[in-house]
């Protein structure tokens, strides 16, 4: 089975990327998406102890924890400290349990796929990527965003350089969908295209 990590910075087309190689027939995993259910289960003692501030109705409140995180890079630490190893759990079950469907291709979305100290299991990165006028344009569209904030993340994350840098495939979302649809496309044919290929014995 060829495990595809796809990383890259905020507002770089990932959750696209990751919907188009799922359109493909291709078994995917968000670990944005992960993050989401831990906190209503196995993260949320730890969060309600190291936020209490964030805790609305028994249940954390993510407007909440966003501006107690964004700025304070101590609570972003603390906050990824708890996140990052419930998430390689899951991404390890994620990944045995695709073993047992016998896939031929799977493809893991970590966004901090860099900055975490955690070792994934993959075969090769894919790195997502734009220009920073559409990345600005992109992040502004979201609830509660802003340049500053934009910012305060981009100095927690490897710029994006550096990622590409350290890429065995690369996509460009800044071309238009149909573009990104086909060098995802590309990509899936190039792995299908490693997998078949015999691999030559070193003496």
């Amino acid at each position: 089975m060829y495990i595809l990590a796809l990383t890259g910075s905020i507002a770089t087309g990932k959750s696209t990327v990751l919907k188009i190689f799922s359109e493909q027939n291709i078994a995917t995993i968000s670990a944005d998406e992960i993050v989401h259910k831990l906190y209503d289960n196995q993260a949320f003692k730890q969060l309600a102890l190291a936020f209490p501030i964030a805790i609305n109705d028994n249940k954390i409140d993510k407007k909440i924890l966003k501006k107690i995180i964004l700025g304070s890079t101590k609570n972003l630490k603390i906050l990824e400290d708890i996140l990052h190893p419930l998430v390689q759990k899951e991404i390890e079950k994620f990944i045995l349990k695709s073993k047992e469907e016998n896939r031929q291709i799977i493809v893991l979305e970590i966004p901090l796929l860099f900055e975490s100290n955690n070792k994934y299991q993959y075969d090769a990165i894919a790195v997502t990527y734009c220009d920073e006028e559409t990345q600005l344009e992109r992040v502004l569209l979201r609830e509660g965003m802003s340049k500053q904030k934009l910012q305060f993340i981009l100095n927690q994350q490897m710029p994006q350089k550096d990622k590409k840098e350290r890429a065995d495939f690369l996509i460009d979302s800044s071309t238009g969908l149909e573009d990104t649809k086909k060098q995802v496309k590309d990509i899936i044919l190039a792995i299908k295209q490693i997998i078949k290929t015999p691999k030559k014995n070193i003496h």
